[in-house]
Order: C-alpha cells, then sequence, then structure tokens
C-alpha cells in the first residue's frame, strides 16, 4: 500500500516560551510531543511555505499519533517504542530455572524504518547493497543468535531529495561538530544537544559522546559538515557523526 515517510522534526529558532504564550496549552503540549513530521508537512517547513504558528494556529486540523505528526488521519493502527521482556535464566550444568531477567528491544507495528544514502562516488554503490544484505541475513542488533534483528527491505533508487536554497541548513542526521564548526554556530542556530555512551560485546563501557540531535537548525557555509570519532579501546568502534544537511529557508513566526 501506500507508504508514508517522516522526517524529525525541526528545532526552529522560535522560543517556545513564546510559542506556548501565544497558542493553546493543551495543543502545545502535545505538539511538544511530536517527534517525527509526515514528509509534505517536513518540506512545507523546510521551504518557508509553513511555519509553526501555522501549525499551532490550526491544530486541529492535524493529526497526532505516537509522536507523529501528520495532515491526514489514515485508517490504520500503529504504533512503536521499546518493549520489556522477560527471560529465564537456566544453569547450564543442573539445567535448571534460576530466576528471570529482562531484556528491551523495539518495536514496530504497521511501521518501518528507513534511512537515506547520498553517494558521492558511484563505486560505493554494491558495497552499500552488500552490506545491508549480509545484514538481512544474520540480523541486526542485540540477540541475533535467538533470531532477533530479523528483516526485509527493498531499495527505492528512484527517491531523491529536492534541493532548496537557504543560509541554513538542517540536519537529517545526528551531528558531532569539528572546531570548525563549532566556530560558525551563531546566535540564530537552534539545536538539541543530546549523548550516547555505548557498551561493546564484551562489556567494555565505551566513552560518552555527545552530539547535535536530528532536526536542529545551523548556518550554511559548506558543504560537508561533523566527523566520526573512535570510541572504545578493547572493541574499538567508530560513532559516525557527518550531519545530513538540506538547506533551508524557514518561515518567520508570525
Amino acid at each position: 500500500g501506500k507508504k508514508i515517510k517522516f522526517y524529525p522534526k525541526i528545532i526552529f529558532p522560535q522560543k517556545s516560551k513564546d510559542l506556548e504564550e501565544k497558542y493553546h496549552p493543551k495543543d502545545f503540549k502535545e505538539y511538544k510531543k511530536v517527534k517525527f513530521i509526515e514528509e509534505n508537512l517536513f518540506f512545507d517547513l523546510l521551504k518557508g511555505k509553513l511555519s509553526e504558528s501555522d501549525i499551532l494556529r490550526n491544530y486541529n486540523q492535524y493529526t497526532f499519533i505516537k509522536g507523529l505528526l501528520m495532515r491526514e488521519s489514515y485508517n490504520i493502527d500503529v504504533n512503536f517504542g521499546e518493549n520489556i521482556i522477560p527471560n529465564n535464566s537456566v544453569n547450564r550444568i543442573t539445567n535448571e530455572t534460576e530466576g528471570i531477567f529482562y531484556t528491551s528491544g523495539n518495536e514496530f507495528k504497521n511501521m518501518g524504518l528507513f534511512f537515506l544514502v547520498e553517494f558521492m562516488d558511484e563505486d560505493y554503490k554494491p558495497i552499500v547493497k552488500a552490506a545491508i544484505k549480509f545484514l538481512k541475513d544474520r540480523g541486526f542488533g542485540r540477540d541475533i543468535s535467538t533470531g532477533k534483528g530479523q528483516f526485509d527491505y527493498f531499495i527505492d533508487e528512484e527517491y531523491s531529495l529536492n534541493h532548496y536554497e537557504g543560509n541554513y541548513f538542517v540536519t537529517l542526521s545526528r551531528f558531532i561538530p569539528n572546531s570548525d564548526d563549532l566556530a560558525h554556530i551563531n546566535e540564530f542556530a537552534s539545536y538539541e544537544i543530546d549523548s550516547k555512551r555505548g557498551k561493546s560485546s564484551s562489556n567494555e563501557i565505551r566513552k560518552q559522546i555527545r552530539f547535535f540531535k536530528e532536526g536542529s537548525v545551523f548556518p550554511d557555509y559548506k558543504k560537508y559538515y561533523g566527523r566520526n570519532v573512535s570510541s572504545g579501546k578493547v572493541n574499538p568502534a567508530i560513532e559516525y557523526g557527518f550531519a545530513f544537511p538540506l538547506k533551508c529557508s524557514l518561515e518567520e513566526d508570525k
């Protein structure tokens, strides 16, 4: 059937306090819970055809479900989030149950995930395709030995993003800035900071990595932003931190 893509909620320069004072508290409280915005809404915001104030002014015309904001109401039951699963701990010598422990995982209902890749060199396409196929055969994430992390996929090579003009950009990915990036951040940038501390298969706790969240807005002055960061000594890993920038002309609040 029809597939609807959602993009990260844009973090506008407009102060939340100003919006909260201007619009209905119930609408604003619900809007703050939005994590992803339907594709057509996202690009209207990106091109400056729509603002947050426009959305809040007519909020009853939009649909909000499980952190998703959309223009239409679709007759389908969707859900996503973390689930907690109980597991039995078994003594491998006596084969007796010794207790219960819990593991967490992500669950999706009538939904899936997608990601975008921009190829600067077409020679990398077969490498990426082979890597995705390998992950499908092997499983992705934790507990793959017990059958978790299985998935199906398809590649839409016809889908492409339009490039707009603007003095700012929205990042679709986590963004770990380098010193040059930090020097260009001005008072008009709008962002949220998050962090990640990973753990290896040998239970090594890797160093904490801070990054700008998806949807953050920054001045546009070059083509590539960000850097990769090495993390871990026993089982080294790389935290990917290059921005996926889309130029934008954000509508001023009215």
